[in-house]
């Protein structure tokens, strides 16, 4: 009891409090941490014999040893690590360790600590015994230390047995393994295990954005990099391995190859591997890497040889040599095209134009490789897959090399050799029959092309039953069987098959009769095309041309015919009825039978030259055959070539027949061209108007046109016919005329028409018709003004037709005229109502079905009773007229005052 006296009088008055409370009960731990608190700010020396103390009495409190060991860390991390502070603190942690060797933290803490003191052995030694302590399950707390340490401890031998013991617990490691061996320098390890990685189908990278593509690039980097330090590894083997894998970096690894054998010093090699690269890689990107570091290998080479060859004791060998590196360098940039032509054709062998590109390239030092390029193209090139050009071009250019270099016996067995190869489209064998017996013709071999000609054309024997078993073939394809022989496309026609009906071949062939054969035999090849219906209109006039100049005039006119009904295809004509059909109906059918043919542009041309041609031969002997012509004609040709034909049609008459019949003519075409041409047709049959019959059926055609004509061009016959009255002193009738015309121009638009009308108002009108045409122009303008302003206030509503508004107008201006004319008395206390309430009831008026027929008004008489009201007001207007104002006031106020004393009575 005096010891413990003694030491509680030695302890501060502010801690006693807390000094009895744990001698009195020293294995409470809430009074230890009480005590503990209330030392935050003591002296460090009080602070770690108060912990001594506690962990003494309560060895196995795990708080206890982490509050301390806390502590003594922060205590000693001030001091350098060579200090015994951090002695003292490993101690601690040892006996702690004694008690709580479960306890992961405590083991975790204490290697931190140690890691800091560099003690790399008594680390290793600690780690070890941490993971013999603690569970398996635990071990991920001590495992990145353990790596940590490795990585630090600057020993690559122990790194290395680390991370192997940690790969059997956790495989994934493998690539922070690989990446600490590339960084220790020890290429040989990381080499292997990376290609062991990649290796394995199964294998993905764990770190996050990287592909296994990534690890492969970093393989090859370290394989060239450093390849004289990888023993355990085929480097030309992983390369070409991954050449196989990732086609898309060919050109990259081959440069990793080529640039492996450079570093080792092979040059020889590596200028191999890189003409195997040129000869392999399939596109253009990596023809230019690959291209582009050769050069560059070349080139350093080269700087090499001139740095030796600038020495002094430079020998015959090393100029030599640098002749030689100067010469590959040379023919390398020379063969750049043809190496890049080679590309373009191993990634598409059927590219038609890089294979004539290909044969350019040799035309002018190497006519061998030119036959060579060009048999290799037509080996190479699939018909169906031929693409950017026709494939017939190869056998042409091929054919004319040979002509060119005067072998013309090779240049036909290439053509014969063409006309039996299986092209896809009919269009390359005809080009080369026609390329054919241009060769025969450029050296004068007449018969030798004719008979070219007729063997194209000579139609071909087919198989027996072909069309059967070609229906059989595209059934079973259709049905998705396979054919007795073959699908659909065994049955297909070929191109031989079809090419003796192409145009080109019987056209070339007619040229060819015509100037080398006989005229039988000229007729017989334009004859067959056209029963074959393959002519074309040229061929039609050139046959009927050769029958003219033989003096065959009717067969001519035959040929025309033909001519004419091969282009213009039409339905089955209408079976004849046993009414006779109106006028109308003649047209309304005429029209729809027109619409259902097709028609050829050519065909105008020809009826216009039949028509010619046979007026040329006859004039005006055989009219009634000519107007069968021009009938015909009218009947078969499109509606947009009618006003030429109708023109030409009246001329004709004009000049062999009558006037009468010109004027039917014309009569029947301002009817049946389209709207569009009718303008231009009147004027046309104005003008023959007055010329064959003077003013009288000129009227007549004026009237007739302003009522067919629509548009703008009814305002300039209206001028026209109002200026041909005006001559003839009708001012009356051009007056009407100017007031029919001015209800579609607008003021606004057409200034030139009120003027002109101005002026014949001014020169040859009165006071009264000027006054009226100012009228009209007002009312037309007001018209004009209301629909224009009008049209954007309602866009979805239904706005009425400008036509309507104006007859509308004319209606008005016709009853005010007509109620002008019947002199008809008017009430002075009539209400006034405006224009907009007339217009109101107009269109209430035409809504409930009225019609306004002006004609049919007819003055009535009227009642007498009618005026009895009308009389008696005048009789009471004359007699307030007498009284003054005093009286017309009284007697207004007296009959206020009647009405309210009846009331009141």
């Amino acid at each position: 009891m005096t010891s413990t006296f003694e030491y509680l009088n030695n302890v501060p008055t502010e801690y006693l409090y807390y000094e009895e409370e744990v001698l009195r009960d020293p294995f409470t731990l809430k009074k230890w941490l009480f005590y503990l608190d209330a030392l935050k700010y003591a002296v460090p020396k009080v602070k770690f014999s108060v912990y001594e103390r506690a962990v003494a009495a309560l060895p196995r409190s795990y708080k206890l040893w982490t509050m301390y060991l806390r502590e003594r860390q922060e205590y000693t991390k001030k001091r350098h690590p060579s200090s015994k502070s951090y002695l003292i603190v490993n101690r601690i942690y040892e006996r702690s360790l004694v008690y709580l060797n479960k306890m992961p933290v405590l083991w975790s803490m204490f290697c931190r600590f140690l890691l800091e003191q560099c003690r790399w052995t008594y680390t290793r030694h600690a780690l070890d015994r941490a993971l013999r302590s603690l569970p398996v399950t635990q071990h991920n707390r001590i495992w990145p230390i353990y790596l940590e340490f490795a990585r630090k401890c600057g020993v690559a031998e122990s790194a290395a047995r680390v991370f192997h013991r940690y790969m059997k617990l956790e495989p994934f490691v493998v690539e922070e393994f690989a990446e600490y061996l590339k960084e220790a320098g020890r290429y040989d390890e990381a080499a292997s295990i990376m290609s062991k990685l990649l290796c394995d189908p199964q294998f993905a990278p764990r770190k996050k954005g990287r592909t296994k593509h990534d690890l492969w690039l970093e393989l090859c980097e370290l394989l060239v990099n450093h390849g004289s330090e990888v023993y355990h590894v085929d480097v030309e083997g992983v390369l070409r391995g991954g050449l196989k894998s990732y086609e898309d970096e060919a050109g990259t690894l081959w440069c990793y190859l080529a640039d492996y054998y450079t570093q080792k010093g092979l040059f020889e090699k590596a200028r191999d591997i890189y003409e195997e690269a040129l000869e392999k890689v399939k596109t253009v990107r990596d023809f230019s890497v690959v291209f582009d570091a050769y050069a560059k290998f070349e080139e350093s080479i080269l700087t090499h040889s001139l740095e030796n060859a600038s020495e002094e004791t430079s020998t015959v060998v090393d100029d030599e040599y640098l002749d030689l590196t100067i010469y590959r360098l040379e023919d390398l940039m020379n063969r750049r095209p043809l190496l890049l032509s080679s590309v373009i054709l191993r990634q598409n062998p059927h590219n038609v134009r890089e294979w004539h590109k290909r044969a350019k390239l040799f035309v002018e030092n190497d006519p061998v490789s030119v036959l060579k390029t060009y048999s290799e193209a037509i080996q190479s090139i699939d018909p169906a897959q031929a693409t950017n050009g026709r494939l017939y071009t190869i056998w042409v250019a091929f054919a004319r090399f040979y002509e060119i270099h005067g072998d013309l016996d090779s240049a036909r067995e290439v053509l014969e050799e063409a006309t039996d190869f299986e092209f896809r489209h009919t269009d390359d064998l005809v080009n080369i029959y026609c390329e054919y017996v241009e060769l025969e013709l450029r050296h004068n071999n007449l018969d030798k092309a004719l008979l070219i000609g007729q063997r194209a054309v000579k139609e071909p024997k087919q198989e027996k039953n072909f069309k059967a078993n070609r229906a059989k073939a595209a059934i079973a394809a259709g049905a998705g069987n396979i054919a007795i022989e073959g699908n659909w496309n065994v049955w297909r026609e070929r191109a031989k098959d079809r090419a003796w009906r192409s145009p080109k071949l019987w056209g070339l062939l007619a040229d060819l009769e015509e100037s080398l054969g006989s005229f039988e035999r000229c007729c017989a090849v334009y004859e067959r095309m056209i029963d074959l219906k393959i002519c074309t209109a040229q061929n039609v006039l050139n046959y009927a041309a050769i029958l003219e100049e033989n003096r065959f005039f009717e067969d001519a006119f035959r040929i025309y015919e033909r001519g004419v009904a091969l282009f213009c295809q039409s339905p089955e004509e209408d079976e004849g009825v046993d009414m006779m059909p109106s006028k109308n109906q003649m047209n309304n059918n005429m029209m729809s039978k027109r619409k259902q043919r097709t028609f050829n542009p050519a065909v105008l041309a020809l009826w216009l030259l039949y028509i010619d041609k046979f007026l040329q031969r006859y004039g005006g002997e055989k009219m009634e055959r000519t107007r069968d012509l021009f009938e015909a004609a009218i009947r078969h040709i499109p509606s947009t070539f009618l006003k030429t034909m109708f023109m030409f049609y009246a001329n004709t008459e004009e000049v062999y027949g009558s006037a009468r019949r010109v004027m039917s003519i014309l009569e029947r075409a301002v009817e049946q061209v389209p709207v569009e041409d009718r303008y231009s047709l009147f004027q046309f049959y104005i003008a023959k108007s007055a010329k064959l019959y003077g003013l009288a059926r000129l009227r007549v055609a004026y009237e007739q046109a302003i009522a067919s004509v629509q548009g703008a061009p009814v305002i300039q016959l209206c001028l026209e016919y109002a200026d041909l009255e005006t001559r003839l002193g009708e001012y009356d009738r051009a007056r009407a005329v100017y007031s029919h015309g001015a209800q579609l121009a607008d003021p606004r638009e057409y200034a030139d028409y009120w003027k002109i009308w101005n002026d014949f108002e001014v020169a040859h009108g009165t006071e009264d018709s000027f006054r009226d045409m100012l009228r009209v122009k007002k009312s037309v303008e007001t018209l004009y003004s209301r629909v224009h302003y009008a049209a954007p206030m309602a866009q979805t509503a239904v706005q009425p037709d400008a036509m309507e508004l104006i007859e509308q107008e004319t209606i008005k201006e016709t009853q005010e005229s007509i109620r002008e004319t019947a002199n008809i008395q008017e009430n002075p206390d009539e209400i006034e109502l405006s224009q907009d309430s007339d217009r109101e009831e107009e269109q209430e008026g035409n809504k409930k079905g009225e019609k306004h027929d002006i004609e049919a008004i007819e003055q009535q008489p009227l009642p007498e009773t009618l005026f009895q009201p009308l009389a008696k007001t005048e009789n009471r207007d004359q007699n307030n007229n007498t009284v003054g104002a005093l009286e017309r006031f009284k007697r207004k106020k007296r009959k206020q005052d009647e009405p309210s004393h009846d009331s009141l009575e």
